[in-house]
């Protein structure tokens, strides 16, 4: 806090007094000294003397203070508190004991587990390759007879293609669907159950904000 001038203080008093359009009393009390938390405290006159060198060391490491948090001017009690946090964490974050690191497992000589698909995956890798290949009695796409009656071979080429297209492609595509999704959900389930490794710990998002508010402001 600044010292109380109370010479200042009885004149603004007086002033008030004989004031007869002046608004309410004046009020006075003890005022923050802003310029010990600012860098401000820069003058030699009583550098030497006891407690001035503190004050001005003081001063410039609040300063710097100030600059890491991003405060242009410190005049309110909101910057300082501010200030204190931060100053409050770091001390606190320094005290705490280092963390001891993980102990890494031994390698081991273990071979990794290989995934082994189900028997109804499968059966539907059976159907699916079977559809590509032709095999197992399905049908070919139906070609058209180039000989013969052509109004004829027209009507039964369209019975063959409507035939193919309802027996076999769509069974071939739902078959080639369910794969698919079976096999990316049993290779999936079987890479979670097994992953190796640790997911890493967040860090503090105030020390994120912290620092990107500083390099905006000194843009």
């Amino acid at each position: 806090m600044k010292p109380r001038n109370y010479g200042e203080e009885a004149r603004a008093y007086d002033d008030w007094m004989s004031d007869d359009s002046a608004g309410d009393q004046p009020e006075f009390r003890n005022q923050i000294d802003f310029s010990r938390y600012d860098g401000s405290r820069t003058g030699t006159e009583n550098l030497g003397k006891p407690g001035h060198d503190g004050d001005v060391n003081t001063s410039q490491l609040w300063n710097r203070v100030r600059k890491d948090i991003g405060i242009k001017d410190v005049d309110s009690e909101n910057d300082l508190r501010q200030m204190f946090d931060y100053v409050t964490n770091y001390q606190a974050k320094k005290n705490e004991p280092e963390a001891t690191p993980e102990a890494t497992p031994a390698p081991t000589n273990e071979a990794p587990p290989n995934f082994v698909p189900s028997d109804d995956l499968v059966d539907l890798a059976g159907k699916v390759e079977a559809g590509q290949s032709g095999q197992s009695g399905i049908m070919s796409m139906p070609g058209m007879k180039t000989g013969g009656d052509p109004y004829k071979n027209a009507i039964e080429f369209g019975n063959d293609a409507n035939k193919y297209f309802q027996e076999v492609y769509l069974p071939q595509k739902a078959n080639e669907a369910k794969l698919a999704a079976k096999e990316i959900g049993e290779r999936g389930l079987f890479n979670f159950t097994n992953f190796i490794g640790k997911v890493p710990e967040l860090g503090d998002p105030r020390e994120a904000f912290e620092y990107y508010a500083d390099k905006i402001n000194n843009t």
